[in-house]
């Protein structure tokens, strides 16, 4: 690995060690099979940052990235999300469930708040990217050995690794992918995707298949080549070869292709219901629950459609499992306040962003449809802040540029 990637301090070394503790899901991993608490590591990092900001401050450049416009909205947003989960939590029924609810989206803000105090540097950034990276091959080999060896998820014939929920798994392995990807030399990019794409594929989430198709598709048309029938040929290759996929799987071709191979014997009928075989892959239990959670929760909603129903309603109404969309989640507990107030989430991060980083808020944006703990997860909060964090450092960058330029030609005027 270049040298300017690896950690060059202290600091760096446990930022990549946190990075990597709840990228790859260990942290909720351990609560669940040993009873260790999360908080304990959500203290940790906290007072990591804290020392940090203490005891080192922040550089130029660090701060004029922390007041980046994006990222100063985000933190903005960031504190009234918690006085938004106080006010939702005076609407609710106020049970254990409610409580642990506003806990929870208490723990991710100050997360999120540490985070963006350590990663706010631009050599940490870059190292950074690279700790994505091997996140990701990680992800990727702990999904293909549950996925022959089942011993993690908790959905049999659904890969999942120490995410437990193959959504999840799924869903952070597609965000992760994306982090990690500029640290990957230009001529190795569509192999280090295609090989996380096995990764995504035997999670059989069909919206990471969604989100991991789109970004082969932005791939292609991110390309930089010079020569404009080159970059058309790559465009339309990744177009073709993202779509294709999507197609071959959702159609039943990959499925039936696949169910003839040794690999057969790794399937369940769940599974290659999910690849269309035998089926229509949108057909299916799954698919008529996801249906009736849609109108269930459009119901619920229409009791209190201003305020909603308060905090953590989702986790104890009628149904015994969530509404699987974070739009909706946010209408039923906040009612259409709740709503607006995650569709201006989505807004400011897509209007702060720009190339890699809008890709990283598009495929939020497409997992919003269909979870509704996104904000509860450590690994999208990461991935948020890294995204502003890079975008504040490459206009920080073009800002110096310009101002260079400006002095030279004052010189030579």
């Amino acid at each position: 690995m270049n040298a300017r990637l690896l950690p060059r301090s202290p600091i760096d070394a446990l930022l990549a060690g946190f990075v990597l503790w709840f990228g790859s899901n260990a942290s909720d991993f351990l609560f669940l099979a040993r009873g260790t608490k999360p908080l304990y590591s959500y203290v940790a990092v906290i007072a990591f940052a804290v020392f940090y900001a203490v005891a080192q401050g922040a550089s130029g450049h660090s701060l004029a990235m922390l007041g980046a416009r994006g990222t100063r909205r985000f933190a903005t947003w960031l504190l009234l999300y918690v006085l938004y989960g106080v006010l939702i939590f005076l609407e609710s029924s106020q049970s254990k469930v409610a409580l642990q609810a506003l806990i929870t989206l208490a723990e991710m803000v100050v997360l999120g708040m540490a985070f963006s105090t350590l990663m706010v540097h631009p050599q940490r950034l870059r190292m950074l990217a690279a700790v994505f990276l091997l996140l990701a091959l990680f992800d990727t080999g702990m999904n293909v050995l549950d996925f022959i060896h089942p011993r993690f998820s908790k959905v049999p014939g659904r890969a999942a690794g120490l995410y437990i929920n193959p959504n999840e798994a799924g869903y952070a392995l597609a965000l992760v992918m994306l982090c990690g990807i500029d640290s990957v030399a230009a001529r190795l990019r569509w192999l280090f995707v295609l090989v996380c794409g096995v990764g995504v594929l035997v999670t059989f989430s069909r919206s990471a298949w969604i989100m991991w198709g789109v970004t082969v598709v932005w791939l292609g048309w991110r390309g930089r080549a010079h020569n404009a029938k080159w970059k058309l040929a790559v465009m339309t290759v990744s177009t073709v070869v993202g779509f294709g996929l999507l197609l071959a799987l959702f159609s039943g071709e990959l499925g039936a292709l696949l169910a003839g191979t040794p690999l057969a014997r790794y399937f369940d009928p769940n599974t290659l219901a999910r690849m269309g075989v035998g089926d229509s892959s949108l057909s299916g239990h799954s698919a008529a629950a996801r249906t009736d959670l849609i109108w269930y929760s459009l119901q619920e909603a229409a009791q209190t459609p201003l305020f909603g129903r308060g905090s953590g309603y989702v986790y104890e109404w009628a149904l015994p499992v969530g509404p699987h969309d974070m739009y909706l989640r946010f209408l039923v507990e906040g009612g259409v306040f709740g709503l607006a107030f995650y569709l201006v989430l989505m807004t400011l991060l897509w209007r702060a962003t720009s190339g890699l980083q809008r890709m990283l808020v598009l495929q939020i944006i497409i997992a919003s449809f269909f979870s509704h703990n996104l904000l509860e997860s450590p690994v999208i909060i990461i991935a948020v802040t890294f995204m502003l964090a890079r975008q504040a450092l490459q206009r920080r960058e073009i800002v110096e540029v310009q101002e260079a330029g400006l002095v030279q030609a004052g010189v030579a005027g």
